[in-house]
């Protein structure tokens, strides 16, 4: 599910085994400043990892595994501070 923290901000989202398809949307970047885990596993996503996850500055965890993800890892992931 979805979990936020006291001030109302998307903290986490576990959705996991979900059959969710598509692309991961660069939109999910809106949540740079809050959300600190994204797993997501065991979907049908497919497509590249967005370079824009690279704005998620809290993010300490994000598990994509058991999916269709496809290219190269976007550099900007590797500058997050907690990743």
């Amino acid at each position: 599910g979805v979990v936020c923290d006291d001030e109302e901000r998307v903290d986490v989202i576990g959705l996991w085994w979900n059959n969710l398809s598509g692309t991961l949307p660069h939109e999910l970047s809106y949540l740079s400043e809050s959300l600190r885990i994204m797993n997501l596993p065991g979907n049908a996503l497919s497509g590249t990892i967005p370079s824009e996850f690279g704005k998620f500055t809290e993010l300490v965890e994000m598990f994509l595994g058991e999916n269709c993800i496809s290219g190269t890892f976007p550099e900007s992931l590797y500058e997050l501070p907690h990743l």
